[in-house]
């Protein structure tokens, strides 16, 4: 009787001991990379967001946005094919090193805010942090104004907001879908916020009233961050997905 029951709460704790091994689920927060085979060195660091949802990830490689699709059963992963704009950056060594990379992929771990990538091998070939910046994002708003033009979509987990007017008088709201929201997330988790303020402008045709000056503003926790001033329909290439995507909406 003694045997058995020791047997029985052997069971029993390590029952309990493997829960711990259960991958957690992959979310919409971004990660940025801080590792790929042990180099910790980037010209910038890449980040990605992943949806379990539809299997998407998108991001930026330090240099160019990218999207593409994963496959996901337990904790084993592997990264498809990925799109990727097509810039040129002083230093490609970091894209090329995370793509290879991501190729290489097929199992994952999370554990205190860090998702951990292995190869076939169980080898570790990337680490990435939690970034909890786009976590705290209340809404973001694209403005955009001359003498006799007035636009301003307000954007939040639940609502769109659009006005014509500079009173705000002529308010119009529209319910946002889940979808769309996870891909505004998704679009906005490639920017770095902290380098809003100073992307620079392609054009500078509202200088001279041959464009509306137009904003973007991200508001978290009661914080504002604002991008610098450029042209309506024309901003910094960093947020070009971004602002096409809000633009892409309709009253």
């Amino acid at each position: 009787m003694l045997t058995k029951f020791f047997i029985f709460s052997a069971l029993i704790i390590h029952s309990c001991g493997s829960g711990k091994n259960k991958p957690q689920r992959l979310s919409l927060d971004q990660w940025t990379v801080t590792s790929i085979n042990e180099n910790s060195s980037f010209s910038a660091n890449p980040t990605i967001s992943l949806s379990v949802n539809d299997k998407t990830i998108s991001g930026n490689t330090g240099c160019n946005n990218f999207n593409g699709r994963f496959t996901l059963r337990g904790n084993k992963i592997s990264f498809g094919q990925m799109a990727s704009t097509k810039m040129f950056c002083k230093n490609m060594d970091t894209e090329d090193r995370f793509f290879s990379t991501l190729e290489k992929v097929s199992t994952y771990s999370i554990e205190n805010d860090e998702l951990v990538f292995f190869d076939k091998a169980n080898k570790v070939v990337m680490k990435l942090k939690q970034t909890n910046d786009q976590k705290e994002i209340t809404s973001v708003k694209y403005q955009a104004f001359s003498r006799g033009f007035f636009k301003e979509v307000l954007i939040s987990e639940k609502n769109i907001i659009f006005y014509d007017d500079r009173d705000h008088k002529n308010a119009k709201t529209y319910k946002i879908s889940k979808k769309e929201w996870e891909e505004f997330m998704q679009l906005l988790s490639a920017i770095d916020l902290k380098a809003l303020p100073k992307l620079k402008a392609p054009t500078a045709k509202r200088l001279y009233d041959g464009a509306p000056h137009a904003t973007l503003t991200i508001e978290k926790k009661g914080q504002t961050t604002s991008s610098s001033s450029f042209d309506h329909g024309h901003p910094p290439k960093q947020l070009k997905a971004l602002v096409d995507y809000i633009l892409s909406f309709k009253k």
